[in-house]
């Protein structure tokens, strides 16, 4: 990114922004099932979380509270992934709608498309073994739309893709030619 210097290096930079993608949503993924997975042992395993263990009912109103702003954070781990797809795909779309572009790159930007998605297969499998382990039963459970995501992320990958190269090659350019 801070080689600009000739004409239309900056748009070979922003294909490759599309290999992140994958490993964006796997590792976001995999943090939300982890911090799901934490919260539920530390909230069965120890007494920290446990209202009985306090005298006073300061104590126990802020743990109640506590409690319940965890859960509905972790309850929301869908919808805040969901949303983190869109904006990327959103970023995506207007970065291929600002960014000066040249067909020379259409073909590079397929390549690297097609990286993208042999990125997306290995760790949509990764996150399955992970989601498929009994340890985290009950947290992935609960995260029924994340795993719908990442099972088909090669085809979420694609699309955004698609999307980045349909708006960045499909736009017309006034004023200058290329």
């Amino acid at each position: 990114m801070f080689l600009k210097s000739k004409k239309g290096q900056g748009s070979f930079y922003h294909w490759t922004d599309i290999i992140l993608i994958p490993i964006f949503l796997f590792l976001i993924a995999i943090v939300m099932l982890f911090a799901a997975k934490i919260w539920n042992t530390v909230q069965d395993e120890t007494v920290l979380f446990d209202v009985n263990e306090y005298d006073d009912n300061i104590s126990k109103e802020a743990i109640a509270t506590i409690s319940v702003s965890v859960n509905t954070v972790i309850n929301m781990y869908s919808y805040i992934f969901i949303m983190l797809v869109a904006a990327m795909l959103v970023s995506m779309v207007l970065t291929g709608y600002y960014v000066e572009s040249s067909l020379v790159f259409l073909v590079p930007g397929s390549i690297i498309l097609m990286i993208a998605i042999m990125f997306a297969v290995p760790l949509e499998n990764a996150y399955e073994e992970v989601v498929g382990m009994t340890e985290f039963a009950v947290e992935s459970a609960g995260q029924t739309i994340i795993l719908q995501i990442m099972q088909n992320m090669a085809i979420v990958v694609l699309i955004i893709g698609l999307a980045f190269m349909l708006v960045m090659y499909g736009k017309k350019t006034v004023g200058r030619a290329y």
